[in-house]
């Protein structure tokens, strides 16, 4: 339709693209003004809705943020440890399973001992072999001996230190009486992850199972998993129903 002609007449009418529409082009722009922190959140609850390429994206953009971060240079490898494997799950549930793999042997190289994340790394490496239909290869990758959460107590020069997961444990349950006053969520301490992360590895040791038709065992895998995710903080976890 032309305006100046009030009427309809022939020929195309051209449009220009920016480029900034579309959950990508969001995530993209947030990168640039957010921290790190933000960008992982993003690109977890991607994941938890199923924007497998949103979350990636989101896991793209947060290892420059993290270099950035000069305050947290510490926890710098476990946090690119963290975002690498994540960004390789999004792309093994794309398709995308020879990037996945690079990903995984790029997190694998930075040598992170931290025992959730060792737990994390499992767990996402059985998925992808499992999205390979490589189900041998999964039940290899959940059989790694995984480190010790347990918190010990270390003795130096005569004094008693608790390790920092213990402390972090301790930190967690005394906020949380002070989080439940207030109506606040809280976190879970590093050792509470690391039961449900245990619990949803025998969860996916029960579907390898089923899907080799082994149907009672993997009745047992999953009972098992849930009984064991259960266990922390009597069930009142959101994240524990996806075990049911």
């Amino acid at each position: 339709a032309s305006l100046v002609a009030d009427r309809l007449v022939p020929g195309d009418v051209a449009v220009a693209e920016l480029g900034s529409g579309g959950a990508l082009a969001l995530i993209q722009a947030r990168a640039s003004v957010t921290n790190a922190s933000v960008m992982v959140g993003e690109g977890y609850r991607g994941n938890s809705a199923g924007a497998y390429a949103e979350a990636a994206e989101a896991f793209a953009a947060a290892p420059a943020l993290i270099l950035e971060d000069s305050e947290n240079a510490a926890s710098r490898p476990t946090q690119l440890h963290e975002v690498k494997i994540n960004r390789a799950l999004q792309l093994s549930n794309l398709g995308d399973f020879d990037q996945a793999d690079r990903l995984f042997a790029e997190a694998a190289a930075i040598g992170v001992l931290d025992p959730v994340q060792a737990r994390l790394s499992r767990n996402y490496e059985t998925i992808h072999a499992l999205n390979l239909g490589n189900l041998e290869r999964a039940l290899t990758v959940l059989a790694r001996p995984m480190p010790s959460i347990a918190g010990a107590l270390e003795v130096d020069d005569g004094s008693i230190a608790i390790d920092s997961y213990t402390a972090a444990g301790l930190n967690a349950a005394n906020g949380a009486a002070s989080a439940a006053l207030l109506g606040q969520e809280t976190r879970l301490s590093p050792q509470e992850r690391a039961i449900i992360i245990d619990a949803q590895a025998q969860q996916l040791r029960g579907t390898i199972h089923r899907l080799q038709g082994e149907n009672e065992q993997a009745r047992a895998d999953l009972g098992t998993a849930y009984t064991t995710a259960l266990r922390v903080r009597d069930a009142r976890v959101v994240s524990i129903t996806r075990l049911r």
